[in-house]
């Protein structure tokens, strides 16, 4: 019996367990949600302080967009439209056109007075110079002339008479001549004072002596004598080239043995000595030129007659370039035409001819009367003693 008795506390103890464990179970959750519940407003608050703070950024800068868009607009309100632009090129194209002439008149003006002016310093050099040759003639003729006056006027226009042989005439032997004969002159004055006038005169003599003037008449005449001598192009093969000539003899054995009488016969015999004699093979040392026909080598030798004769009435006009650039045209057509092994002497002339200088600048030979009037100038009064 007593073991079918029910145990009472032990169920009520167990009970009372599990109801304490749910409620702690639930206050566990209640916690929990509760935590889950902050958590979740903590981040809304920091998702809100977020946006808020992306949105005035975004603000300010559509506040900053506004103010440039305001500033471009003002700025495209005022740019001028294609009519006043127009306008505003045609005005500046007409203000320069007249600046420009402006500046074209003001600048012909200043070459003018510049012109003049420059004659001007030069009519006044030359009447200084005039006035100071003068001057020395009257302080030193105040008496008289005397033999050594006559000397030193001959002396001074020997000197001139120099200067223009060389500049005018072309002509420096006439000039050194000149200078020559000036020195003997003031040889005999026997005066030192007048010891550096010759040492100039000597100076311009040995200047005259080195100056590169081609003789022009020496020129003409050889070019004249190589216009002579040139030939025209032959018409055979070129020189120096060696030709071996191969016959094509057909074998006697070949013609024998066409035998008969026949009409056929004589005509295979025939054709057999025809061919020997028509065809001949020649082997060439050198490439063969396309050659010229009569006509073609006539006009190049005409061509180059005329070339020639253009170069020697550049020459007798002293125009130096030109000279030079017919010399480089003929030597490229005789080059491009004539065989070279007859080229070689003529090549070395028109070579030695390009070396020729046919207006070298002139000396000054006049330093020898700017050295003379200084001597008058300083001459001692002494010298007005001489005698007749």
């Amino acid at each position: 019996m007593n073991s079918d008795l029910p145990e009472l506390p032990r169920a009520v103890d167990e009970k009372n367990s599990v109801d304490t464990e749910n409620k702690t179970r639930k206050h566990r959750k209640a916690w929990f949600t509760l935590f889950i519940a902050w958590m979740a407003l903590l981040f809304t608050a920091v998702g809100i302080a977020a946006g808020y703070k992306n949105w005035l950024r975004i603000h300010d800068k559509a506040k900053q967009n506004k103010a440039d868009i305001e500033i471009i607009q003002t700025t495209v309100n005022n740019v001028p439209s294609k009519q006043q632009l127009e306008a505003l090129r045609k005005e500046l194209r007409q203000e320069t056109d007249v600046l420009y002439d402006k500046t074209s008149s003001a600048l012909a003006q200043t070459q003018k007075y510049a012109q003049q002016s420059q004659g001007y310093s030069e009519t006044i050099q030359s009447q200084m110079a005039e006035i100071t040759r003068i001057q020395a003639k009257v302080q030193h003729n105040a008496k008289p002339s005397t033999d050594k006056d006559w000397l030193l006027s001959e002396v001074e226009f020997l000197i001139r008479m120099a200067s223009r042989k060389l500049h005018l005439d072309q002509d420096p032997k006439a000039a050194i001549a000149a200078l020559k004969a000036a020195d003997k002159s003031l040889l005999r004055l026997s005066s030192p004072h007048y010891l550096p006038v010759r040492q100039q005169i000597s100076k311009d003599i040995v200047t005259l002596d080195n100056y590169p003037l081609a003789n022009i008449g020496e020129i003409s005449q050889q070019i004249t004598a190589v216009m002579i001598q040139l030939e025209p192009l032959p018409a055979n093969i070129d020189d120096g080239q060696t030709v071996e000539q191969i016959s094509l003899d057909v074998p006697k054995e070949s013609t024998q043995t066409i035998t008969g009488n026949s009409l056929w016969a004589d005509i295979k015999r025939q054709a057999y000595e025809g061919f020997n004699q028509a065809v001949v093979i020649q082997k060439h040392s050198k490439p063969i030129r396309n050659g010229l026909d009569a006509d073609s080598r006539q006009q190049l030798y005409q061509l180059v007659q005329l070339r020639f004769e253009t170069l020697r009435l550049l020459a007798l006009q002293r125009q130096d370039k030109a000279y030079h650039q017919q010399i480089q045209l003929i030597i490229q057509t005789l080059q491009q035409y004539y065989p070279k092994e007859r080229l070689a002497t003529l090549l070395t002339t028109l070579q030695a001819w390009d070396q020729y200088q046919l207006s070298p600048e002139k000396p000054n030979i006049l330093l020898s009367l700017e050295q003379l009037e200084s001597a008058l100038l300083t001459q001692p009064l002494s010298s007005n003693k001489d005698k007749k």
